[in-house]
């Protein structure tokens, strides 16, 4: 009697094609799932339909819908610094707003953009923003009723509208008087509303230092062991000459191996995402334009590029070694012993894509050439609240995320700020970063080994591998987790609090061996410091 074919859901046909390129042969995934091996074989010729099929219903069923226009990148750079001055108490108006939509457009080159009436009535009902004013009072007071604010205001000059503003970010002497709708009124967002007003009530700005030497970076940046934007070096010709035609020109049909995704949030713990090979040329053109008249997925689809050894096995990124034709053009800031260095890495990212959360074990600096990234960091200390597997987290979405499955993640403080041509940010190792590229955007990661060769992995080639001291000792953590496992559950649960509890003494204890301090700024917001003897 011919056997029944047993018919897998969509769901399940992908977690055979993951299956597969973890490794596994078509016989054991054939047994795994109760198919046979001619029906996992078609399951894996298609895998590109439905991969395609799956993440456009599940963006469908997750992802906010938000209509694109041809400014869009004015459109992404002005809600996130429309966010950064939520959290900073910045008393806006809507000339303020089309003000800094106009300071944006010529910074990235649009000529055109006008910021109109009608601009911003579109941008307030795609944000969903409407205008409140409420005075001053202590934290925690109850405020009175708001009274309307109307946004387009003829009878105060911007620039005093400017000037009360920055005076603002240095006082805090107003609320907000622009801020989202209330949940009532947008039931279907309103949970969204609430965990970004958390969130960004811990936001941090990082620290700017401009300009930088050697001795400052030694002396006074490394040592204090936070991330920093350096400002003021000379990058070298790349700031001059990578746009994308020089760049296609220049590497031409050379094959990269690129991670293709159908949404904008790459999920690296879940592969929602793709790895194909491409020329260069056709890369950068890609990754560059809006929508694609060739794609692997949809016409939305976004690129990443993460440049590889020669062997990825056996070798590190080294643009030297890989593109050894532009690395004459970029000049990496001699902030370390020449024997201390790792790798270095070029990256290239679309517009809007959204970067896993994860850390490095080694510092690295990340070099700004083309375009605008936001970054945001959280420090080792909030590592508890980010829910890790391995190196990377699982919150996918830092802005919006859910609750409901990471109820400490509010616990964290996070550190941001935006990157710009020609800006270097320094990242400590351990400390966790998420990348948002608000542009086409390309830059150069430098990493060095700032500890002595016994701390790291030998075989790491991406400077994420933990040391292996550290690998055993979360290995002995799990088989002491896993020998409480028989125990009634008020007993699983007593003695790995009781572990907890001793994790948590002995960081204290080794803290205060070393004479650490921690020392906490009242507001988080690191001023731009200058140095010459002041700081701005």
């Amino acid at each position: 009697m011919k056997r029944r074919r047993n018919e897998l859901r969509l769901e399940e046909k992908i977690q055979v094609i993951q299956a597969s390129e973890r490794g596994k042969k078509s016989r054991e995934l054939g047994a795994e799932f109760a198919i046979g091996k001619s029906q996992v074989n078609n399951i894996l010729r298609r895998k590109d339909e439905y991969m395609h099929l799956f993440y456009t219903k599940s963006s469908l069923k997750c992802c906010r819908k938000v209509t694109k226009t041809v400014n869009e990148e004015v459109n992404r750079l002005t809600y996130e610094w429309f966010k950064l001055a939520k959290a900073r108490h910045l008393p806006l108006t809507g000339t303020i707003l089309q003000a800094k939509a106009r300071e944006f457009a010529a910074q990235i080159g649009i000529d055109t953009f006008t910021a109109s009436n009608g601009w911003l009535q579109s941008f307030r009902k795609r944000h969903q923003i409407v205008g409140r004013i409420f005075p001053a009072g202590k934290a925690g007071e109850a405020r009175p009723g708001p009274a309307q604010v109307p946004w387009i205001r003829s009878d105060v000059k911007l620039e005093e509208q400017q000037s009360a503003a920055d005076e603002s970010v240095r006082h805090s002497d107003l609320s907000l008087c622009c801020y989202e709708r209330d949940v009532e009124q947008r039931p279907m967002l309103g949970l969204l509303c609430d965990i970004q007003c958390v969130k960004m009530t811990e936001s941090c700005k990082v620290r700017v230092v401009e300009p930088v030497t050697r001795d400052i970076f030694v002396q006074d940046v490394q040592p204090k062991r936070q991330p920093a934007v350096l400002r003021g070096f000379d990058l070298g010709l790349c700031m001059q000459c990578w746009n994308v035609d020089y760049l296609r020109e220049k590497v031409g049909e050379r094959p990269v191996k690129v991670h293709v995704a159908p949404s904008p949030f790459m999920d690296f713990l879940h592969k929602n995402f793709a790895y194909r090979t491409l020329p260069f040329n056709e890369l950068m053109q890609r990754a560059s334009e809006e929508k694609h008249a060739d794609f692997f997925f949809n016409e939305d689809e976004k690129y990443y590029l993460r440049t590889l050894g020669d062997n990825p096995r056996k070798d590190v990124a080294d643009l030297k070694q890989q593109f050894p034709e532009l690395a004459g053009d970029v000049t990496i800031p001699e902030l370390f012993p020449a024997e201390q260095f790792f790798s270095s890495v070029l990256r290239v990212s679309s517009a809007s894509l959204h970067l896993w959360t994860h850390y490095d074990v080694m510092d690295n600096l990340l070099m700004q050439v083309t375009g605008y990234k936001r970054v945001v960091l959280f420090s080792p200390e909030d590592v508890e609240f980010l829910y890790l597997r391995g190196d990377k987290s699982e919150i996918l979405d830092i802005d919006f995320p859910d609750l409901t499955r990471f109820p400490e993640f509010p616990r964290a403080t996070r550190y941001e700020c935006n990157l710009q041509p020609g800006d270097t940010l320094y990242i400590p190792a351990l400390w966790m970063h998420n990348v948002l590229a608000l542009t086409f955007s390309i830059g150069i990661n430098v990493f060095w080994r700032h500890l002595p060769v016994s701390c790291y992995n030998s075989r790491d080639k991406y400077g994420n591998c933990d040391a292996p001291d550290a690998t055993r000792g979360l290995s002995l953590l799990e088989k002491a987790l896993g020998a409480l496992r028989d125990l009634p559950a008020e007993h699983r649960a007593f003695y790995a609090r009781r572990m907890a509890h001793r994790a948590r003494m002995w960081v204290a204890e080794d803290s205060n061996s070393r004479g650490e301090v921690v020392q906490e700024d009242e507001d988080c917001e690191v001023q731009h410091t200058g140095y010459e003897g002041s700081a701005e």
